[in-house]
């Protein structure tokens, strides 16, 4: 059962990249928050954006990987009660896409 679900998984991530959702989706996150430029967290941006809570998480996990966002600030989420981590664009990252 686990290895056909890990396999589903699989084909749907590539899914995404081969047909292009995965970059459209960092896209609209990416000008959301230089459009803000305030910290926000995953639920707020899903919210905001009207993407999926999944989707931005997978787009907002590789950004921060690829080091155009930074997850700095954690504290609790007034709505879930949860302790979440809030993400926002290096400065570094603002001047390049400046310039």
């Amino acid at each position: 059962m686990t290895q056909k679900i890990r396999q589903a998984s699989r084909s749907a991530h590539y899914n995404h990249v081969i047909t292009g959702r995965a970059k459209y989706q960092r896209e609209i996150i990416m000008d959301f928050m230089e459009r803000h430029q305030l910290p926000r967290n995953r639920r707020e941006i899903a919210l905001m954006t009207g993407l999926t809570i999944n989707a931005v998480t997978g787009r907002v996990n590789a950004l921060i990987e690829n080091k155009e966002l930074i997850e700095e600030h954690f504290c609790v989420d007034p709505v879930t009660n949860q302790r979440v981590g809030y993400v926002e664009i290096p400065y570094k990252v603002i001047q390049a896409r400046l310039f």
